[in-house]
């Protein structure tokens, strides 16, 4: 066979992954043409992503495949990322490079070391610094996969960032990557109704420059609490040696605003942008703010890393699990406190305080039946037991300040009600129930803040209904005895809820249990 035969045959192998390392394009869509693809090099050895009978792609090099031919292939069923995705680490080990040679530059124009130190300083950063662009791919990648189960569960909110990005940034458009209008998004979706890998990893690139524009045309950057991310970024035996250097790095905004956008999109997902719109550009800021200091109220960062970590004890749907349930907490506390808070009582110092009080009050409550996730791990079955909790944490902040409670008092307070009224197993049904449409998806918001807001406001009036000498416990109790007619009323809906059968009203059901509690909680005779 001809040179060109052989390498169409070589890509046309079966086996598990291809890794493209060369330059020029070797696949394209079966419905492109060669002058669509515009390689005239390439011509005689590429093939159609219809032809390929690999599992994975890994692309090394750029511009192997069209992006066309990217979503074919993943249509049908291949794993396929992006260029710009899979062969980051070189850009990324760049940028680490140029922003360790800037702080090191001006260490030496200062004179406090000289040009033999800067050298053997900047050496010794190598082996972190790999790590830590490693940590980066790996990061982006399952991004990207939690991405498609988002998707393949809730489409709306991936349209609303799509149309979000199209309207906000200059630099992405629909045509430009392949991505119809919403009466033809099927072009763009497996079988199993998710996204394409190469579409969602276009939305994470683009979500995140976005994410950063906010970052840098608001304060946040300038807070004392982003100090955290922009010493983050550089490798910790740099940062500590250099951290007054550190922080008057030229580029120190920008850096920090890369990292926090890097962090949320990342965990969050881009569908993190798609209330931007609806909250005005003022309340998204407050959201991005939100984010971060629960993200470090709660100590989540640390339990991630865990979970990455026991990566093959664990099967990946598991860990997905895990780092969802995550993000639902965090998206419930967030939605919350841009919903009663304003902009100045969002402060990190103050909230951020609170943590080693929270930690303190989740080792008191007694524990049943906890589930070992990895076994020696107490720390991590620890968490995710009480994570249904924290969902309220913030709410018992603020009802303690405003209350002048102790904040033990105020957070039991709430964690007896998300038990006694069986929250927590409304709210899992309520994630897990997928919308048909965008009706349902406003209906599923809005059942979860008609939940916030029974809680939190039980929590009030039990507090007024407090008697002298009475504990919060003791209040929960009388307030439901007093109101024993409503209690019940949630009681019986809870047990239908119990026994639904029917798919097809599982929202409906959820929604009427949510009316009984709504019920009780604006009963005034208190």
């Amino acid at each position: 066979m001809s040179g060109e035969e052989m390498v169409r045959s070589v890509l046309k192998i079966k086996a598990d992954m291809l890794f493209n390392g060369g330059v020029g394009t070797y696949v394209k869509a079966s419905w492109e043409s060669n002058l669509d693809v515009g390689d005239k090099a390439n011509e005689n050895v590429r093939v159609d992503a219809s032809e390929l009978r690999v599992s994975a792609v890994c692309e090394g090099g750029n511009l192997g495949f069209t992006l066309p031919a990217r979503i074919e292939f993943a249509k049908n069923g291949g794993f396929i990322n992006l260029d710009a995705i899979d062969n980051s680490a070189g850009v990324n080990t760049s940028d680490y490079e140029v922003n360790l040679k800037i702080t090191l530059g001006a260490l030496v124009r200062k004179g406090q070391i000289d040009e033999e130190s800067r050298l053997e300083t900047l050496k010794k950063q190598a082996d972190m610094v790999v790590n830590r662009v490693l940590w980066t791919n790996h990061h982006q990648s399952l991004a990207i996969s939690l991405d498609r189960r988002r998707s393949a569960n809730d489409l709306v909110p991936f349209l609303q960032t799509i149309e979000i990005l199209e309207r906000q940034l200059p630099v992405f458009s629909r045509k430009r990557f392949h991505i119809p209008k919403e009466e033809k998004i099927g072009d763009i979706l497996s079988e199993d109704g998710a996204l394409v890998r190469p579409v969602l990893g276009t939305l994470l690139s683009y979500s995140k420059i976005f994410l950063k524009r906010i970052l840098l045309k608001s304060g946040v950057p300038d807070e004392s609490f982003a100090q955290e991310y922009l010493l983050k970024y550089f490798p910790k035996t740099f940062s500590a040696l250099f951290e007054d250097e550190i922080l008057e790095h030229p580029l120190r905004r920008e850096i920090a605003a890369t990292v926090m956008a890097n962090r949320i999109i990342d965990s969050a997902g881009v569908t993190f942008i798609s209330d931007y719109e609806e909250l005005t550009e003022a309340g998204f800021v407050q959201k991005i703010k939100s984010y971060l200091i629960c993200n470090q109220l709660f100590g989540c960062n640390d339990i991630r890393y865990e979970i990455f970590r026991h990566e093959y004890e664990l099967p990946a749907e598991r860990q997905y699990d895990l780092l969802f349930a995550i993000e639902e907490t965090l998206d419930f506390s967030v939605g919350w406190m841009i919903r009663h808070l304003s902009d100045d009582q969002i402060h990190a110092p103050t909230l951020l305080r609170y943590r080693t009080e929270i930690a303190k009050l989740l080792s008191l409550v007694p524990e049943e039946k906890r589930e070992p996730i990895f076994g020696d791990k107490s720390a991590v079955d620890h968490f995710f037991y009480h994570l249904p909790f924290m969902k309220f944490t913030v709410a018992a902040i603020i009802l303690h300040e405003r209350s002048h409670r102790r904040f033990d008092e105020t957070a039991k307070l709430m964690y007896a009600i998300v038990k006694q009224l069986h929250i927590n197993e409304i709210m899992e049904a309520l994630s897990r129930y997928r919308p048909k449409n965008k009706e349902e998806h406003t209906i599923k918001r809005q059942l979860e803040a008609f939940i916030e807001y029974a809680v939190t406001s039980l929590s009030e009036k039990v507090i007024a209904y407090q008697r002298k000498n009475e504990t919060m416990e003791q209040a929960l109790r009388s307030y439901l005895q007093d109101y024993e007619e409503y209690y019940r009323e949630v009681e019986e809906s809870y047990e239908r809820f119990k026994e639904r059968s029917d798919p097809a009203k599982e929202l409906q059901t959820i929604a009427i249990l949510v009316n009984h509690l709504m019920q009780m909680t604006l009963e005034n005779r208190v």
